[in-house]
């Protein structure tokens, strides 16, 4: 059995459910950095078209895909989590008000594709935020202090009892 020595056995499953909702929350900034690579020119162009300030346009490439990769990689292994999250969150400011500007757009139809672009960042901003003071915290934030065996193995507890 995997537990936190200094935890009871309960914060088992939480140890596994923390680990699987940062993958999940990962994937996301880790298909996205991808992406910035392979649509690098796109992805400036895209920044420039909507009025992004400099440098922005020209960070839309490859140094947004390796930030979003480092910032994603982080939160899923677990190393450093909560800076990988400072820097999602961080990433989702100004994408949401340069990028996904949905107020701009007088096309019923834009307006609504870039309302929900922009509040699916304000979402990141906001997960992030929440991640990031329970990577530290939380029963899954690292790996020490975590033990192999069995509840048997634990020193007994004093019984209140007696």
């Amino acid at each position: 059995m995997l537990y936190r020595a200094d935890a009871g056995v309960s914060d088992c499953g939480a140890i596994w459910i923390v680990l699987v909702g940062r993958i999940v929350f990962a994937i996301q900034f880790l298909v996205g950095g991808a992406a910035h690579f392979k649509m690098g020119e796109q992805m400036a162009g895209y920044a420039r078209q909507m009025g992004a300030p400099a440098p922005a346009p020209a960070l839309g490439g490859w140094p947004a895909g390796i930030w979003l990769l480092a910032g994603g990689l982080s939160v899923a292994v677990g190393i450093w989590p909560d800076i990988g999250a400072l820097m999602i969150a961080a990433w989702g400011i100004p994408t949401a008000w340069w990028i996904h500007a949905w107020w701009r757009y007088d096309d019923p139809d834009a307006r609504q594709t870039q309302q929900q672009l922009f509040l699916r960042n304000v979402t990141f901003i906001g997960a992030g935020q929440h991640v990031m003071p329970g990577m530290d915290a939380g029963a899954a934030s690292r790996f020490d202090g975590l033990v192999f065996g069995d509840e048997d193995d634990k020193e007994d507890e004093p019984d209140e009892m007696a």
